[in-house]
C-alpha cells in the first residue's frame, strides 16, 4: 500500500493523468499493482512493469528512443503520451487541410476525424497510427511505378513513410530504386526499413521534413552518391554514414548539427560538394583535406574557429565559410577558385594567394566590415572579381538584386509540376536530383536573405563592441 508523505498530493495528479491515458481494464491492472507496491517512487519505476507500456509508445512515436531524461518510468510514459498525442494531432491537421476531399482516403479520413484535437488512450494512438500508416501508404502506393527506377513524391503533405511499404510484393521495385525524391513533407523520422531494401539507390532527397536524425541503416545503401537533407532538424548524422564510400554530393545546410564524426569524410575519394551552412558546426573533421575531388565546400553560418589547408583540393572552385569566428587562414594554393567567400569572420589579414587572386575590393570587402554591412554595391563588387558558377544562377541572383523580392515572401516552386511528370527515364546529372534547376531561383532568393539576416546581426555585434568601447574610453577619461 502507498505510503503518505509530503509529495503524496503530485502522486496523485500524476497518477490520475496517466489513468486518463489508458483503458479501463488497464487502469485496473495499475490499482491493483499500487496495493503491492511500498510507495510511489517504487511504482514509478518499475522497469518490468512500464517496460511493455514505454514499447508500445515507441511503437507508434520511434523519437521518444532517443530521449533520455532523468525521469521516472511513469512520468517518461506520461511526457511520451502528451508528446505522441501532440504529433498525432499535427498530422491529423496536415491530413485534413490537404486531403480531406480524396475518395480514395474516405475509411482513413472517418477514423482519423474522429480523434482530432481530442486526448487519446494508448489504445486509441495505437488506432490512430494505424489510420494515418495506412492513409500515408495509400498515397504513396499511388506514386510507385514498377517499371520505373525512381519515386517522386514531393510536396504531397506525407506525414510519415510507413515501414508496410517494404512488403515482399514490392521487393522488385525497390530493390531497382535508385533515386527518391521526398521534397517538402512532413516527415518526423523515416523507417530503418527504407535503406535496407534499396540497395541501388544512388540518390536521396528530403529536403525540407522536419527529420530529427536519419536511419543508422542508410550505411546499408552502398551506391548512395547523393544525400540532400537541407532544411531539416538533424542534430547530427549517423556514423554509418561513412560507410557509404560512392558519396559524390552531400547536402546538409540549414540543420542543428553540431559535431561531424572524424572518420565520415575518410572513404568519400569521389566527393565532390560538400554543403553545412547554417548550422552549428564549432570544428571540421581533419580527414577533409584528404578529398582531392572537392569542386564546391560550404560552411557558411557556423561557429567555426579554425580551418584546414585546402592546399591538397587542387579542383576546388567554390568555398563559402563567410558568417564563422575564424581568425585565422592558411596560404592555400587553388589553382581552380573562382569563389572564396570569408566575410563576417575575425580575420585581420587574408592569405596572400587569395589576395593577389581577387585583387584589393574583394580584400576590403573582407576586412572593412563596415564597408561589407553598409555598402549595399559591396557584394556586386565582389562578384565581378569571381566568375559565377553558372549563367542559371548568376542570373537568379542578379534578379533578386534588382527587384523587390527581399521584402516579399518567397513562394516554393512545385516540383510536381507537368513538365516533371512528364520527364522519363533515369535521372543522370546528379545536380538534378540535389538542386534542380527550378529551385535555383528561389535558392539564390533564400541565400540572399539569410545573407540579409546574417549582416544585421553582425551589424549588431559591431555596434555592441563600439557602444562598449566607448564607455570604457568615458570611463577612462573621468580616471
Amino acid at each position: 500500500m502507498l505510503n503518505g508523505n509530503s509529495s503524496l498530493s503530485n502522486d496523485s495528479a500524476i497518477l490520475t493523468e496517466i489513468m486518463a491515458y489508458l483503458s479501463s481494464d488497464e487502469s485496473q491492472q495499475i490499482s491493483l499493482y499500487l496495493q503491492r507496491c511500498q510507495n510511489f517512487e517504487e511504482f514509478a519505476n518499475d522497469s518490468i512493469f512500464w517496460k511493455p507500456y514505454l514499447d508500445r509508445l515507441a511503437k507508434i512515436n520511434p523519437l521518444l528512443v532517443s530521449i533520455n531524461e532523468p525521469i521516472s518510468l511513469a512520468r517518461k510514459f506520461l511526457e511520451g503520451t502528451v508528446k505522441t498525442i501532440n504529433q498525432q494531432n499535427e498530422e491529423c491537421k496536415i491530413i485534413s487541410d490537404y486531403h480531406s476531399k480524396n475518395a480514395i482516403l474516405k475509411k482513413e479520413l472517418a477514423t482519423i476525424s474522429i480523434f482530432i484535437d481530442q486526448n487519446k488512450s494508448l489504445s486509441q494512438l495505437e488506432n490512430l497510427d494505424q489510420a494515418l500508416d495506412v492513409l500515408n501508404e495509400k498515397i504513396i502506393l499511388s506514386r510507385i511505378k514498377m517499371d520505373s527506377n525512381e519515386l517522386k513524391i514531393n510536396k504531397m503533405h506525407l506525414t510519415r513513410f510507413p515501414a508496410k511499404l517494404f512488403s515482399n510484393q514490392l521487393s522488385a521495385f525497390w530493390q531497382s530504386v535508385e533515386h527518391i525524391i521526398c521534397v517538402d513533407n512532413h516527415f518526423h523520422f523515416l523507417p530503418v526499413e527504407l535503406f535496407q531494401h534499396t540497395s541501388s539507390l544512388r540518390s536521396f532527397n528530403c529536403t525540407r521534413n522536419k527529420l530529427k536524425y536519419l536511419p543508422m541503416t542508410i550505411g546499408n545503401s552502398k551506391n548512395l552518391e547523393g544525400l540532400n537533407c537541407s532544411e531539416n532538424q538533424l542534430q547530427e548524422l549517423p556514423d554509418s554514414l561513412a560507410e557509404c564510400t560512392s558519396m559524390s554530393m552531400l547536402l546538409a545546410s540549414d540543420n542543428q548539427i553540431k559535431n561531424l564524426a572524424e572518420n565520415l569524410l575518410k572513404n568519400w575519394k569521389n566527393l565532390k560538394d560538400l554543403r553545412f551552412d547554417g548550422n552549428k558546426l564549432s570544428s571540421l573533421p581533419n580527414n577533409i583535406t584528404s578529398c582531392t575531388n572537392l569542386t564546391r565546400l560550404e560552411f557558411a553560418g557556423n561557429e567555426l574557429t579554425t580551418f584546414p589547408d585546402l592546399s591538397n583540393c587542387l579542383l576546388l572552385e567554390i568555398c563559402d565559410i563567410s558568417f564563422n569566428k575564424i581568425e585565422i587562414l592558411n596560404n592555400m594554393i587553388l589553382p581552380k577558385i573562382k569563389q572564396f567567400h570569408c566575410v563576417g569572420n575575425l580575420l585581420k589579414e587574408l592569405p596572400q594567394y587569395l589576395s593577389s587572386k581577387f585583387g584589393s575590393d574583394w580584400c576590403e570587402s573582407i576586412l572593412n566590415p563596415n564597408r561589407a554591412i553598409l555598402d549595399p554595391n559591396w557584394h556586386k563588387i565582389v562578384r565581378h572579381c569571381m566568375s559565377p558558377t553558372s549563367s542559371v544562377e548568376s542570373s537568379a541572383e542578379s534578379s533578386v538584386e534588382s527587384g523587390n523580392e527581399l521584402s516579399g515572401s518567397i513562394e516554393p516552386v512545385d516540383e510536381m509540376s507537368d513538365s516533371d511528370e512528364s520527364s522519363s527515364g533515369t535521372v543522370d546529372n546528379m545536380d538534378d536530383i540535389h538542386m534542380p534547376s527550378t529551385y535555383l531561383t528561389t535558392y539564390a532568393r533564400k541565400r540572399t536573405l539569410r545573407l540579409k539576416e546574417w549582416q544585421e546581426n553582425f551589424s549588431a555585434r559591431t555596434e555592441n563592441m563600439e557602444l562598449s568601447f566607448k564607455k570604457k574610453r568615458r570611463r577612462a577619461a573621468t580616471v
